[in-house]
């Protein structure tokens, strides 16, 4: 396809043409790149999953995760539309924000009730899942802060739901990423001073 051909083609649900470096292409990019990373976590989630077949908690992670990547292409959706578009209401629908961060708090709160009290700061490791988990985790926070970028320069009008849910999925992220270590190593690494 032709470089002409993709600028006119490339954001049609916005309606507007914008350049490959405007913020809202970064703050996409960044949601699928997160994507990306989240879906190296749950392949080794599924490789723990092998070592441990028993092992409901992880194979809950797995689950998870592909809901989340689903969500995840509603979130860069919704980014994609401009609240003052005519489809940005059908497309707040399809994300459905609320329900899918009260389903990040529910799971969180599940996973935390089987986990050890922190004490000390995680250091991101412990088997390759629980690693992979921290660093879909940090991409998620850069993700998020992309998105309020959009949000503080008022250059797009995004929704603040976005912001939400990408907030709470990091924070999923990281409690699932303690639940693998927990699985593979017994337990999250931790800083030593």
């Amino acid at each position: 396809m032709s470089s002409v051909k993709l600028n006119e083609t490339r954001n049609k649900i916005q309606a507007e043409r914008l350049s490959k470096s405007d913020a809202v292409f970064e703050a996409l990019g960044s949601v699928d790149l997160a994507s990306a990373h989240i879906g190296v976590a749950r392949e080794h989630c599924r490789e723990l999953l092998e070592k441990h077949p028993n092992a409901l908690e992880i194979h809950r992670v797995v689950t998870h995760l592909t809901t989340i990547q689903s969500t995840l292409l509603d979130v860069g959706a919704s980014i994609a539309t401009a609240r003052t578009h005519p489809r940005a209401s059908a497309v707040a629908q399809q994300l459905n924000a609320h329900e899918n961060i009260s389903a990040l708090e529910r799971w969180i709160d599940e996973m935390e009730h089987r986990l050890p009290r922190l004490t000390k700061f995680v250091l991101p490791g412990a088997g390759l899942a629980s690693s992979h988990l921290h660093v879909a985790r940090a991409s998620v926070r850069a993700a998020e802060r992309r998105v309020c970028a959009l949000l503080d320069h008022n250059t797009h009008a995004v929704d603040p739901d976005n912001v939400r849910y990408l907030n709470r999925l990091s924070d999923y992220l990281f409690t699932s990423a303690r639940t693998a270590a927990a699985r593979a190593r017994d337990g999250d690494e931790f800083r030593t001073d």
